[in-house]
């Protein structure tokens, strides 16, 4: 049996939007991350853009795409919930 799986993202522009909105917490320090998990801050600090200002998707490892996609999802929860 073939099972489809789906994306979180359903184009590369979500996906960008999600990867500059969690760049922006971390500028603006609303996100700050444990001392004891240097793993993730390195991974963030791999991350880089093409020439053309797009993110590099290959620099992006797993444990950057968990973060912004659990940053992101509760900001778009708490957004659904202020607009109720």
């Amino acid at each position: 049996m073939i099972r489809e799986f789906q994306s979180s993202y359903p184009s590369r522009y979500y996906f960008e939007r999600a990867a500059n909105l969690f760049k922006e917490m971390i500028e603006q320090e609303r996100i700050h991350f444990n001392t004891e998990t240097p793993r993730t801050v390195d991974s963030i600090k791999k991350v880089r853009t093409l020439p053309n200002g797009r993110l590099n998707l290959l620099t992006i490892d797993e444990l950057v795409r968990s973060n912004f996609h659990m940053m992101n999802s509760d900001m778009m929860d708490k957004m659904y919930e202020t607009a109720k």
